[in-house]
């Protein structure tokens, strides 16, 4: 089912749904050829509402982003597109252990985040995410129905799970990528990385086919943490978008043995004794691409385990000119 662009009803013009939402008391997003309208309702002075007409139910919930540790995880999501399961203090209650089918990540327009179909009697499509400028969390529910005439066999695969349900989940996506929010300057990026303690709470397993672990480190998400199931002596390499003058800072940790990490751009440094960790690296990218973190993990002596979780803290930051 496609979806047009959002479009306040009281005008043609295209509307920003925060905007809207700030300076009326509610305004109307209607979709070409989707069979809703979501009314923008401000809850309070931070709290905005999408509600369907003569439905109180909250749809879509857009609020401030506190930071806390789940959003620093579904920071991690977003920056990898870790399938792993994930425990996320969504914007309403759902089941971390439910099944999940159909997740895909958002990354176009202003809202960037992680969408799902939650199966069941009652079916609903959720998304979690944060505005580009990370402001805002953006929250979303909808139920949704299996077309009878186009049932879903079990392990079915993805394509096929989004074909066979009503509304679209195409037309929900379409919703998230028509909201717009003010996105502030570069200047609104870190000027320097935070100390703290790598914390499990925050930390986002990410597992791979080949130990490589692809991170995208955006305003919104500048600062995440991975957990790595990592072999000893096996190198796992961290590829991290960057644009040029981006600084980018790694601290890494392991519950026993010790860990190494480095940038493979970094000019060599001396080779360290046989247990001694390197366990904090930072690299100031010279062009824009990527630079290559490379983690491995030392077990000395043999009876520590030969397969460990390896937390490595990741942060992007551009100091001021």
């Amino acid at each position: 089912m496609a979806c047009g662009s959002a479009r306040d009803a009281r005008d043609d013009a295209p509307s920003s749904a925060a905007v809207a939402a700030e300076t009326t008391s509610s305004a109307v997003l209607r979709f070409a050829d989707a069979p809703f309208a979501l009314e923008l309702v401000r809850q309070s002075a931070d709290v905005v509402r999408g509600v369907v007409a003569g439905d109180s139910t909250t749809r879509l919930l857009i609020q401030p982003n506190t930071r806390d540790d789940a959003v620093s995880r579904l920071c991690g999501v977003i920056a990898t597109g870790t399938r792993e399961p994930v425990s996320l203090a969504w914007g309403w209650p759902v089941d971390s252990n439910a099944p999940r089918l159909a997740q895909r990540m958002i990354l176009d327009g202003d809202v960037q985040g992680v969408r799902f179909v939650v199966p069941g009697t009652a079916a609903r499509y959720v998304f979690e995410g944060i505005t580009r400028n990370g402001a805002q969390r953006v929250s979303m529910q909808w139920p949704v129905i299996a077309d009878p005439a186009r049932p879903i066999p079990v392990g079915a695969p993805d394509s096929l799970v989004e074909a066979a349900l009503q509304p679209s989940v195409f037309a929900l996506d379409s919703v998230l990528m028509a909201l717009r929010f003010d996105t502030p300057p570069d200047t609104a990026w870190p000027v320097a990385p935070v100390e703290r303690a790598l914390a499990d709470a925050r930390a986002v397993t990410d597992v791979r086919v080949f130990p490589v672990h692809p991170a995208r480190l955006t305003m919104a998400c500048h600062d995440v943490t991975l957990a790595l199931p990592i072999l000893a002596r096996a190198d796992h390499t961290v590829k991290i978008a960057v644009d040029a003058g981006d600084v980018i800072t790694a601290d890494a940790g392991v519950a026993t043995g010790t860990v190494r990490i480095s940038f493979d751009e970094a000019p060599p440094a001396p080779e360290p004794t046989a247990r001694e960790g390197v366990t904090h690296a930072a690299l100031e990218a010279t062009t824009t691409g990527e630079v290559t973190l490379r983690v491995r993990l030392q077990v000395l002596p043999r009876y520590q385990l030969s397969r460990q979780i390896v937390l490595v803290r990741l942060q992007r930051t551009r100091p001021r000119s």
